[in-house]
């Protein structure tokens, strides 16, 4: 690793602790970088003291195809055969089948997370048993760093957290010893930043999701970079930030491609037009809708068109749309009780519930109430949203719904989702 490279990775970490130790702060977020600007990608150089313009990217994702069906065909086997054959045998010590690993377990996440994880258990696994003989020690660095990013991703979003920041931390000892290369430091600040999320360390997520778009705009890797943005947007909302969300969603969709990552961009069509509806702009988010919908249809993903509904009613809701609203919440309660998503369903049905109790139905409402009640029995929902329930039909019958306790029971249901 020459000095300048070296010099990055360092002062990477060296901003990140100083942001972290409030006893000296630090100017990142004093600026406010336009994320399409020539302007913001040179500013991400200054800022990291290096000129990025001197390092090469890894060269990263080119396993062969027989290494790739030396994966896949590890699937065939049982659980502990797979164990065994990646441990034991010598066809799989290879570089190009941790690659391999590591992208097919890329390919699975969105539909199979958990496979993915242990894919990625086995690239460490591999990596960990591979020399630099062939590719060299600095390059055998980068490829465990980037073993060990994909796991922590993985872990964190399968919500095994201790061991997602254990594997950040070897992911981060492994950039130390590595050549330096930009694209690996940025997948790193990408994930630390979706852990810190999850971890509700807000502030540490902001400026990890920052650095790492700078880093990407600066290397020309303008989708990259959209991912990063949107990351980024996500952390201000957490925080209830809905107008920042708002102007870096737009930011990132004008960078994201869709044809490299269509739920990507469906997820921030979705997040801007929810968070325009939150910030009051809901004729806005009505206009937009014609926008999203295909992206909605051809992704076909059908509980994302169900969350869509959802929100469709929740905007004629606001715009005085009573009819179209109560359409839409019904339709999209039934599916995701079809589904088999009890606690959408149950939110759903809050929104309804107060609609219908708006229009004085409330022999309609403690039908909804007694409907979910026996949906989350059916489905052995956790007692906690049972409970929650329970408030919402004992007003009911008393004919004492308020908005107070609708937002007390939909906060009660929130936590189980995000516990579950």
């Amino acid at each position: 690793m020459c000095c300048a490279q070296l010099r990055l990775i360092r002062q990477s970490f060296t901003v990140l602790d100083r942001e972290l130790d409030h006893s000296k702060p630090g100017s990142f977020f004093a600026w406010n970088p336009d994320c399409e600007s020539a302007e913001g990608a040179a500013r991400g150089r200054q800022l990291l003291g290096v000129c990025l313009d001197e390092f090469e990217t890894s060269e990263s994702g080119c396993a062969s195809t027989v290494d790739v069906q030396r994966v896949i065909d590890l699937g065939s086997l049982p659980p502990a055969r797979q164990v065994l054959k990646v441990e034991n045998s010598e066809a799989y010590r290879r570089w190009g089948v941790a690659e391999a690993m590591v992208e097919l377990a890329w390919a699975l996440r969105y539909d199979d997370p958990h496979r993915a994880e242990e894919l990625c258990r086995f690239a460490v696994s591999v990596a960990e048993r591979l020399d630099g003989d062939i590719e060299g020690d600095l390059a055998l660095a980068d490829l465990r760093a980037r073993c060990y990013g994909y796991l922590a991703n993985f872990l964190r979003s399968n919500e095994s957290l201790v061991e997602a920041m254990s594997a950040l931390e070897s992911a981060k000892e492994n950039l130390l010893q590595g050549t330096g290369a930009v694209d690996g430091l940025a997948f790193y600040l990408e994930v630390r930043a979706s852990l810190c999320g999850v971890l509700e360390r807000f502030r540490e997520g902001r400026l990890a999701a920052e650095m790492a778009r700078l880093l990407y705009l600066a290397i020309g890797k303008k989708h990259l970079a959209g991912r990063s943005t949107m990351n980024l947007a996500f952390l201000y909302a957490q925080e209830g930030q809905h107008e920042q969300e708002i102007r870096l969603v737009r930011e990132a969709m004008s960078l994201v491609d869709p044809s490299e990552d269509a739920r990507l961009a469906l997820a921030g069509w979705h997040n801007l037009l929810w968070s325009l509806h939150e910030c009051g702009n809901s004729r806005e988010a009505l206009a937009l809708l014609s926008q999203a919908r295909p992206l909605y249809l051809s992704c076909g993903d059908r509980v994302a068109l169900v969350h869509l509904q959802w929100l469709e009613g929740m905007i004629a809701r606001s715009l005085d749309r009573p009819d179209q609203a109560e359409g839409c919440f019904q339709e999209a309660r039934k599916r995701f009780i079809e589904q088999g998503i009890p606690i959408d369903a149950a939110l759903v049905s809050l929104d309804l519930a107060g609609l219908l109790s708006q229009q004085r139905r409330h022999s309609e409402v403690l039908r909804l109430a007694t409907e979910m009640l026996a949906v989350f029995k059916a489905h052995r929902v956790e007692k906690e949203a049972l409970a929650a329930y329970l408030l919402l039909h004992q007003a009911a019958e008393r004919k004492e719904l308020t908005a107070a306790l609708l937002r007390e029971v939909e906060r009660r249901l929130d936590q189980v989702r995000q516990s579950g």
